[in-house]
């Protein structure tokens, strides 16, 4: 209990010292604003190397990522601050998008869970600071192999 209250009161410091947040609306609507862990001093100052493999969807105000079987399509993409991001099941298996990154680490971001990536599931995530986001489907790979994809968030 004592870990999960410092949690809290950790997670209550980073918020109160931060306005980085992701929305995430879930397919019934409900929409949760939570805490996206960036660094300023990193973020601002960090080049991102993007892939040559990278889709470049800077501009647009909403995107959709394809969820298959196995794979993300568009794997890698990069946006724009404050881009909405729709991750659509279109497989016949049950998915989740979970971050690369470590809780409250630069590139953590709330994670997706199967209860909203179900088959013909959705679930969407705005991302409003710059950097790099990794992520993967804990079912079908992980952090670095297998079903992985990438949001790149720069600024025009």
């Amino acid at each position: 209990m004592r870990m999960l209250g410092l949690f809290f009161i950790g997670l209550c410091l980073f918020t109160s010292c931060s306005n980085r947040h992701a929305t995430i609306i879930a397919r019934s609507g409900i929409t949760t604003t939570m805490p996206v862990a960036t660094s300023q001093t990193v973020v601002s100052s960090m080049t991102i190397a993007i892939p040559e493999k990278a889709v470049d969807l800077t501009g647009l105000s909403s995107v959709t990522v394809i969820i298959e079987d196995n794979s993300f399509s568009e794997r890698i993409i990069v946006v724009s601050p404050g881009t909405v991001i729709t991750w659509v099941n279109e497989g016949r298996n049950t998915h989740n998008v979970t971050p690369a990154a470590k809780n409250l680490e630069p590139g953590w971001f709330p994670p997706l869970n199967e209860d909203l990536l179900f088959p013909q599931g959705s679930a969407t995530l705005t991302f409003d600071e710059p950097g790099a986001y990794p992520y993967y489907c804990t079912f079908h790979g992980t952090a670095t192999r297998g079903q992985t994809g990438q949001v790149i968030v720069r600024n025009n």
